[in-house]
């Protein structure tokens, strides 16, 4: 049962912020796919299709890595992308969030005061249950432009 402080408003900006958000990852991805053009010396669309066809996004971020190390052209940048990709590690768990998560309401469940992404119905892993919701200023915080974006951005260039 909903509750009835319920704001359909804050539901629409948290929907707004969460397609933002997994879009700009997608930029992000996007980036790179530039990144390991650059690393390779190789054309942008067959680089495409190999980062792509690699779903895990750890595992492509250890692929940059393991070019990086290989590519004495870019050593200098090496421990700098180690940050960044320590960073975007961190963010992946926040992006699984936002991608499979759910605002919709479970029988029984008490609605939250505003509108949150929670785990969906039947993700009852244990993993699952220790998150909290995310609420909207949670997400907004994920959807602005920040430093990585910009980090990203000077290695893919």
């Amino acid at each position: 049962m909903a509750n009835k402080s319920y704001d359909p408003n804050v539901e629409r900006d948290l929907l707004t912020h969460v397609g933002s958000a997994i879009s700009r990852w997608s930029g992000m991805e996007d980036m790179l796919v530039r990144i390991c053009v650059r690393l390779l010396d190789a054309e942008k669309e067959k680089t495409g299709v190999v980062m792509y066809s690699v779903f895990n996004f750890n595992t492509r971020l250890d692929i940059i890595s393991e070019l990086f190390d290989l590519s004495p052209n870019f050593k200098s940048l090496t421990d700098g992308w180690g940050g960044i990709a320590k960073r975007l590690r961190a963010l992946n768990l926040t992006r699984n969030r936002l991608a499979h998560h759910t605002i919709l309401e479970r029988p029984g469940d008490e609605f939250a005061r505003e509108p949150a992404l929670r785990p969906a119905m039947f993700d009852v892993r244990t993993k699952s249950k220790k998150y909290k919701p995310l609420t909207l200023d949670e997400i907004e915080g994920h959807d602005r432009p920040n430093r990585r974006m910009r980090d990203i951005s000077a290695f893919s260039s």
